[in-house]
């Protein structure tokens, strides 16, 4: 009896482990994501507020097993989602940018005379965007970043793929403040 008790602890103990090893959609977020500001020194307004989030592969691969679950995909076409991820994993190191200025006419960074810069450090090497993209968000996307707000705006921003072994810096340069995020694996 005591045997089987044992067995049965072991099963369930082993099972969670091995489930336990999937990082779940929400947790993912939470791991994936960042935030910077800077506030007025004479007035105490936010003079910027940037939340961004990393889309690596381990959060794409969550967030694609969390659409698969809620949209009852079939396995076939959740390896669709994971293969039109991967294509684009082997291209960009991407963020998504989510970002709020005092001004509206500051929060231009797909601008090509844009107030701020983005530069991306990853192995000793220093990367310029590859693209900006001002992204209208869908009903689909206010639902996955919970960062979204009417007033803040969201970018795509995609750079040579860089090596995110060690540690990525996403750094936002501008006349009106700086700021550096950093995920380190």
């Amino acid at each position: 009896m005591i045997k089987k008790i044992i067995l049965i602890l072991l099963l369930i103990c082993s099972s969670h482990i091995l489930f336990a090893k999937e990082l779940s959609y929400e947790k993912a977020l939470k791991k994936y994501h960042r935030v910077g500001e800077q506030y007025s020194p004479e007035n105490f307004h936010a003079l910027y507020r940037w939340e961004v989030l990393w889309m690596s592969p381990e959060l794409r691969e969550a967030q694609d097993k969390y659409l698969a679950q809620h949209y009852k995909d079939s396995a076939a076409d959740l390896k669709a989602r994971e293969t039109k991820s991967e294509k684009i994993e082997h291209q960009y190191t991407e963020f998504l940018v989510f970002f709020y200025t005092y001004n509206k006419k500051w929060n231009d960074l797909d601008a090509p005379e844009s107030l701020w810069q983005l530069r991306l450090e990853a192995a000793e090497s220093h990367l310029k965007p590859s693209e900006i993209i001002k992204v209208k968000p869908t009903p689909l996307e206010e639902s996955l970043y919970p960062y979204l707000a009417p007033w803040v705006k969201m970018y795509r921003v995609r750079f040579p793929v860089s090596d995110s072994s060690s540690e990525l810096k996403l750094s936002l340069y501008g006349i009106k403040g700086e700021k550096e995020l950093v995920w380190k694996n």
